[in-house]
């Protein structure tokens, strides 16, 4: 596929997502993922400086999201909680819808983010993957009742941010005890695998639905991507 044809595809999507008028058949070639920013900042595939792994949807997610709205986008496609949801637009955020051409991803299943985690985070490699087997065996359910044991939700230590002792950021991890109780806190805040990551490539809703399938590549900057579009999206609290 020629650069011309690329952008053909991307101006094309561009249109029919912001017209809401979806095509018979989902635009080939092309990915995309919902970045988040503070008002006037530039656009990035994640606000977080600091992070190395970012999650995206394939030209079929791309597909599905054309006439929602961003509400239901966020939660019924992308699985984010209501209240997670809530708390980012009350905080003034912006949204951009980044689409950009078909690059090397992979399918966010546990083994493969924790290869992309180990790879990406040389720094916790051996230790995380000493807990690999309890991770892939865990599900939105076992992170109830490791908050349970902790006794706080991460959701609102995640908003508190790293100030709060309890955030595992990398350098905590490092020097955590060696749980895997703290390698799923190390996921949950560093990696953002929240409350519904199942680990089986695909979104999970609050009541337990199967949303689409999600993939997990390198955080880099968008000019390295390519050719590329940004939508703003109004996300909106019903």
């Amino acid at each position: 596929m020629t650069t011309h044809d690329l952008r053909e595809q991307l101006a094309d999507y561009a249109r029919a997502f912001t017209t809401g008028q979806k095509p018979a058949q989902p635009i080939p070639g092309i990915q995309g993922r919902l970045c988040r920013r503070r008002d006037g900042d530039p656009v990035r595939l994640s606000d977080d400086p600091c992070r190395r792994l970012v999650f995206l949807g394939d030209h079929r997610v791309c597909h599905r999201i054309i006439g929602l709205t961003g509400y239901q986008i966020v939660t019924s496609v992308l699985g984010w909680d209501a209240a997670y949801t809530r708390r980012k637009v009350e905080a003034g955020l912006k949204f951009d819808l980044v689409v950009f051409p078909e690059s090397k991803c992979k399918l966010g299943t546990w083994d493969n983010l924790l290869d992309l985690v180990q790879e990406a985070y040389p720094e916790i490699g051996t230790k995380i993957a000493g807990h690999r087997a309890a991770l892939v065996a865990m599900t939105p359910a076992s992170l109830v009742e490791i908050e349970r044991r902790q006794g706080y939700r991460f959701l609102d230590v995640d908003e508190l941010g790293s100030g709060d002792p309890r955030f595992m950021t990398l350098e905590r991890y490092v020097n955590a005890p060696d749980t895997a109780d703290a390698a799923r806190a190390f996921l949950y805040h560093v990696i953002y695998c929240k409350e519904y990551y199942g680990g089986q490539g695909y979104t999970l809703d609050g009541q337990g639905n199967t949303g689409v399938a999600e993939y997990i590549m390198p955080n880099r900057p968008l000019e390295e991507l390519g050719a590329h579009v940004v939508i703003p999206v109004d996300v909106a609290i019903p």
